[in-house]
């Protein structure tokens, strides 16, 4: 039942990080009335790099039990 539970949460392990990425991009993009979307841009890519490391953490337990 664990790794039901595991498994499940990684929407929300996904979806947070790319969410908070691109607010914290455009807010700073808005603050510095930049006319592009540079921040929103590192943001989006922030987000991405943060949620494949956090998808890894939660995977890397259950690949490793399946090999034992």
């Amino acid at each position: 039942m664990h790794k039901v539970f595991r498994l499940l949460s990684l929407g929300f392990v996904v979806a947070i990080p790319l969410i908070g990425g691109i607010g914290l991009g455009i807010f700073v993009d808005s603050k510095l009335k930049i006319e592009g979307p540079i921040f929103t841009l590192g943001g989006i890519l922030l987000g991405i790099i943060v949620a494949g490391w956090a998808v890894y953490l939660l995977i890397k337990p259950l690949i490793s039990e399946k090999h034992k």
